[in-house]
């Protein structure tokens, strides 16, 4: 029994495959193939998973030959002020964050594109290096009754990919860092028979890897191959949050050096030409920055380049959480952040934004503000409203003229 798939979208290619509906007889089924003498690689799921990477290197007498741990440390993420009591004295403590970030060579190692997960020799499900890494056999990948055709490579092949791959966000701050595990480690990014990654159809995505100097030629279209298999497959550790050394890297490869000019700029990031979260009564917003001199700004008019220049002249930046915030890892060091963000959406990852003021260590507001729907939970997409009153009294605390 196979599945098709029957669309495919550019907002997000991998969605009606991966929550194609479950019956009790597909589940049931799934089950029953997983116990078969017979690999994921021709029907049915994996037949079990690995937690951890150190699970998977117990199986192996000398694991210094495909592990390498490139780096390890913490830093000190400040709590950011959600409400204007909290301006001066903080409600919450600083939080010690921990990394570990490493290559591993798999041998004959896959890649299912479907469900974003790499599996084993063993036909396991390696969980750490896999999205939703904490499902263990709930993972989507144990629903299939048939991953999908495999295409083998000879060779050598290095996964540069991540969930969110057509994201702004994730490509900048989570994918393109990757390129600098490798070079830390002493390996080359062309050095790799192959390069995976979902897709490079994206202006953005095109910039970064010409901008590095990725050899196209070796590019394989995991939208086309949606399930590989590599004589040897190197991955990472996967970012899920900014980390010290993938900032350090990226502004060491954007920020000029020899830039003295002192950072003066207010910066207000529109999200008008966005898809979603949207601030509904901007114009109303846009009334009270006008006080205090911030410019109005959509950075899909600007090029990468020109949006690093922005933001590296900016001494405010102020905004609704988004994509584009990216942007301030190329700020200053002395600069201020005012994100803006929806109440009801509180999520671990949502904090990502704060994670990367604390390492380049600015200021980071938070303006909470209410949504467009009246759920206690959203999923981070829905437009919102600025209490005007509250931001006034924001930016006057902040002694902004």
């Amino acid at each position: 029994m196979s599945m098709k798939l029957k669309k495919i979208t550019f907002e997000n290619p991998l969605k009606t495959y991966v929550y194609l509906p479950l019956s009790p007889l597909k589940t049931m089924v799934s089950r029953f193939l997983r116990h078969m003498p017979v690999s994921s690689s021709v029907i049915g799921p994996p037949k079990n998973y690995l937690a951890t990477v150190k699970e998977y290197l117990a199986a192996f007498t000398q694991p210094a030959k495909i592990y390498t741990e490139v780096y390890r440390g913490s830093f000190l993420v400040k709590p950011y002020k959600r409400s204007l009591d909290d301006l001066n004295q903080p409600g919450q403590e600083e939080q010690t964050r921990e990394y570990n970030t490493f290559l591993l060579s798999l041998e004959a190692g896959r890649y299912s594109s479907v469900h974003n997960c790499v599996i084993t020799a063993q036909d396991k499900l390696l969980s750490e290096v896999s999205s939703y890494p904490d499902d263990g056999l709930k993972h989507g990948v144990f629903k299939a009754l048939k991953i999908s055709p495999v295409k083998k490579l000879s060779g050598k092949a290095f996964l540069l990919t991540g969930q969110g791959d057509a994201n702004y966000y994730h490509w900048l701050l989570q994918i393109i860092p990757k390129l600098h595990l490798l070079k830390a480690a002493g390996k080359d990014i062309n050095s790799f028979d192959h390069i995976l990654l979902h897709r490079h159809d994206l202006p953005f995505i095109d910039f970064l890897l010409k901008y590095f100097e990725v050899d196209q030629h070796k590019l394989v279209n995991l939208l086309e191959h949606r399930h590989i298999q590599a004589d040897e497959l190197v991955v990472t550790s996967p970012l899920w949050k900014p980390e010290p050394w993938a900032v350090d890297f990226l502004r060491s490869s954007f920020l000029k050096k020899n830039n003295r000019k002192t950072p003066a700029r207010k910066l207000f990031i529109s999200r008008k030409m966005a898809k979603h979260r949207k601030i509904l009564n901007e114009e109303e917003v846009q009334k009270v920055l006008d006080k205090y001199g911030f410019e109005p700004i959509c950075l899909e008019e600007f090029s990468l380049l020109e949006q690093v220049e922005l933001m590296a002249s900016a001494q405010y930046v102020l905004g609704p959480h988004g994509a584009g915030f990216s942007n301030i890892v190329f700020c200053p060091k002395n600069a201020t952040i005012i994100e803006i963000r929806a109440k009801n959406h509180q999520d671990y990852i949502m904090d990502c934004f704060n994670d990367l003021s604390s390492i380049i260590g600015m200021d980071h507001y938070l303006l909470e503000s209410e949504t467009s729907t009246e759920t206690d939970v959203n999923e981070g997409t829905d437009d919102m409203w600025v209490d005007v009153t509250k931001l006034e009294a924001l930016l006057h605390s902040l002694n902004l003229k």
